[in-house]
């Protein structure tokens, strides 16, 4: 089942990552107010919609070759084919050949900056989900809650045992993202406009409890202000998808039906920001950082814009022949 929600809300993730990573690819990422912002939300609501869908995976109908083919490969086969595309990409534009092994760049080196830990991360939790429904299965719990708390423990151990931090990071959106399928909560607070305005509210007194307060501490304590306002965002997203004579509405769907594209196919294009910031003269950085935040949104919205447009018409090609479609993004319907 497809909802149009999900999609609104991975279309406005996916416009506002390839946003921040305008940002960032300007050098401006860490110096403005917009920036700040976008990272409020753009990844870990991007995860609570992807554990919203990920209840498909623990349905007692479901077929071991159904979740692998729609769960695992979908991100698996982008990952490893267009990752060490991009690395070797990104290899011959910085050194003019390919210096570097793609494949052991991507499983080794710095994929941060290139994004693909994204899948990385998604994939493991995907992973965890699955050992999580075969353990219940055999051990014949059924309680709603009991299944996502023993999840969550599985999840943790794992990354605790790995040490991987920037995964547990994340897992307490996708579990939220999960736990508002699973029990059904997106049903019983999506219409409740009250609470949505409550959550915004209890976000903004967060944030400035956490700025005045505890700005030594920023960054650990940044989730209490960004756990409301991503529930926020949710509720606020279910309750105006229906609304499809807004163009907003109809691009976040376009958008979102298409983010796994996006996602790893903008960068690519991203990396002629390099070369475009690499003859820009000094002059103009300075003059974009002391620009008003109006024009400096204005101006990477455009470069956004740009960047997503090549990004489409590629993924339009791709998704037109089925060898491309599933031999490069994983996708076999």
């Amino acid at each position: 089942m497809r909802y149009t929600f999900i999609d609104n809300t991975k279309g406005l993730c996916i416009f506002s990552v390839v946003l921040y990573h305008t940002l960032w690819y300007t050098g401006i990422h860490e110096e403005t107010a917009i920036s700040f912002i976008i990272n409020t939300f753009y990844l870990t609501l991007f995860f609570i919609a992807s554990g919203f869908v990920s209840k498909a995976m623990i349905k007692e109908d479901i077929t071991l070759k159904e979740i692998f083919n729609k769960n695992l490969l979908s991100l698996l086969i982008p990952f490893f084919v267009i990752g060490s595309s991009f690395c070797a990409y990104a290899d011959i534009q910085e050194n003019g050949t390919i210096t570097r092994n793609p494949l052991v760049e991507l499983l080794t080196g710095n994929n941060m900056n290139s994004g693909f830990w994204f899948l990385r991360i998604l994939l493991y939790f995907r992973l965890t989900v699955l050992l999580g429904k075969w353990l219940l299965e055999r051990i014949g719990i059924r309680n709603t809650y009991a299944q996502l708390a023993i999840i969550f423990i599985i999840a943790q151990g794992l990354a605790l045992q790995f040490d991987i931090f920037l995964y547990r990071s994340y897992l307490v959106y996708y579990m939220m993202g999960l736990l508002f399928a699973k029990a059904d909560i997106i049903k019983h607070w999506g219409n409740q406009k009250n609470l949505t305005a409550a959550f915004f509210l209890i976000a903004a007194i967060a944030f400035v409890g956490v700025y005045v307060f505890g700005q030594s501490h920023f960054n650990l304590l940044r989730d209490l202000y960004r756990i409301p306002l991503n529930i926020f965002l949710f509720l606020f997203l279910y309750q105006n998808a229906s609304d499809n004579s807004k163009r907003i509405n109809r691009a976040l769907t376009y958008l979102g039906q298409r983010s796994l594209d996006i996602y790893v196919l903008h960068f690519f294009f991203l990396a002629d920001l390099i070369r475009i910031e690499g003859i820009t003269p000094p002059s103009f950085h300075d003059t974009l950082l002391n620009a008003p935040i109006l024009f400096q949104l204005w101006f990477c919205i455009l470069l956004a814009i740009l960047i997503l447009l090549p990004t489409l018409a590629v993924s339009a090609f791709i998704n037109k022949y089925k060898i491309f479609k599933i031999g490069l993004l994983g996708k076999f319907k």
